[in-house]
């Protein structure tokens, strides 16, 4: 049996509600032996609910505009209750990433200030999720009450099963192309993030999509891939000065000498760092995204009659 992907030999509505099932189901294992590792289960659970709004919404028009919106925000909203632990061990990680790409130019241990200072945030907070466990046991709860009513999804039956995902698959190029013009002529860090989640959001249309020709949407699924990662870790890299412009690396008391030295040395790096992901980011969008809307469906829509025909003719 197929993961995150839809079999187009079977009948649509089964296959969103299968896979629907199977994320939520390992998102609940996740959470049930958080123990082993409390931040992994936590960015894992986290994964799940975002594929499951991908589901939702490659169905977007077959659920119809108010059950979507019920479901995404429903999905969005239970994900956000265990943010902000993954969020400061990203901290963390973003720190000793510039630490290794620029360990030619800097001093040995410049950054150690500011990475001890918000590991020591992230310890606290992982002490404090770890005695209070009530908000992962109604995460959990939630979890599997959605499990009945993803079987009550009023998804249709329709036996041309393409033209019924057309309008979202569509919907979903066309913004992440909006996005790719928006976040060039002004790019922002609130601008970048938006044009990632667009990227985000087909890259996990064509994972489900995948069987419908698997070596040619695999490949095209990796460039999105490595897109959004170059978006990624320059959104990171955002959040991270915002962070500590906020004082979250330190509350409560002054910044030493070498700490401010530190966050100095953190901020210029984070600078040049981020104009070269974003010099990757650009040429690779406009190849991703150099079809008009209509040619990129009616491509895919090419793929899942291929399919068709060969089954009919089997």
């Amino acid at each position: 049996m197929m993961s995150y992907q839809l079999d187009p030999d079977k009948k649509l509505d089964q296959e969103v509600r299968r896979v629907t099932q199977e994320q939520l189901e390992k998102a609940v294992d996740s959470l049930d032996h958080r123990n082993v590792d409390l931040a992994e289960a936590v960015h894992d659970v986290r994964k799940r609910l975002k594929k499951i709004r991908a589901v939702i919404r490659l169905v977007r028009d077959e659920l119809g505009g108010e059950a979507y919106r019920e479901e995404n925000t429903f999905f969005r909203d239970l994900g956000r209750r265990l943010s902000d632990l993954r969020d400061s061990w990203v901290r963390v990680e973003t720190v000793t990433q510039l630490e290794t790409g620029f360990e030619e130019i800097l001093d040995d241990g410049a950054l150690r200030p500011v990475r001890r200072r918000l590991l020591a945030r992230h310890k606290r907070l992982l002490r404090k999720m770890r005695r209070e466990q009530a908000v992962f046991e109604e995460v959990r709860a939630e979890l599997v009450r959605s499990r009945q009513r993803v079987e009550e999804w009023d998804i249709g039956s329709g036996e041309d099963a393409f033209e019924r995902v057309r309008p979202s698959l569509r919907r979903v190029y066309k913004r992440g192309r909006k996005a790719l013009c928006k976040a060039q002529k002004d790019p922002t860090s609130e601008n970048l993030h938006e044009w990632r989640k667009r990227a985000k959001y087909l890259w996990n249309h064509l994972r489900l999509l995948k069987p419908l020709w698997p070596e040619v949407l695999s490949a095209t699924g990796e460039e999105i891939h490595i897109l959004t990662s170059y978006l990624g870790d320059d959104h990171d890299l955002a959040e991270l000065e915002h962070s500590l412009r906020r004082a979250e690396v330190a509350p409560g008391d002054e910044l030493s000498e070498p700490e401010e030295s530190a966050m100095q040395a953190l901020w210029g790096l984070s600078c040049r760092r981020r104009l070269e992901l974003q010099e990757k980011a650009w040429p690779l969008g406009h190849r991703i995204y150099a079809e008009e809307p209509d040619d990129f469906v009616n491509r895919i829509g090419g793929y899942w009659n291929a399919v068709r025909q060969m089954k009919l003719a089997a």
